[in-house]
């Protein structure tokens, strides 16, 4: 409950750390099959995407399709994230 709005604040002047900790939380979601939390997990995949947009220096940052291609290989049999991730997309 901290993160999301300290991802929120830091979103305008540090995309790079708001990117950072939406994808801790995703992982921290899928890592620990919260299934409860997936609905969450999917908005902050999509805020990922918007701010991953406006980022021009991924330096050592994974770009956001590369990222999600790791996450639906770790995490391949969560069938029923990716079926309402594909839904969302």
């Amino acid at each position: 409950f901290l993160l999301a709005p300290a991802a929120e604040t830091l979103r305008v002047r540090y995309p790079r750390a708001a990117l950072l900790l939406l994808r801790a939380m995703i992982e921290f979601t899928l890592d620990a099959a919260r299934t409860s939390r997936y609905g969450e997990a999917l908005l902050q995949i999509a805020d990922c995407a918007e701010i991953a947009s406006e980022i021009t220096d991924f330096k050592d940052l994974p770009r956001h399709e590369d990222y999600i291609e790791r996450l639906k290989h770790r995490h391949a049999r969560k069938s029923g994230f990716w079926s309402s991730y594909d839904a969302q997309t």
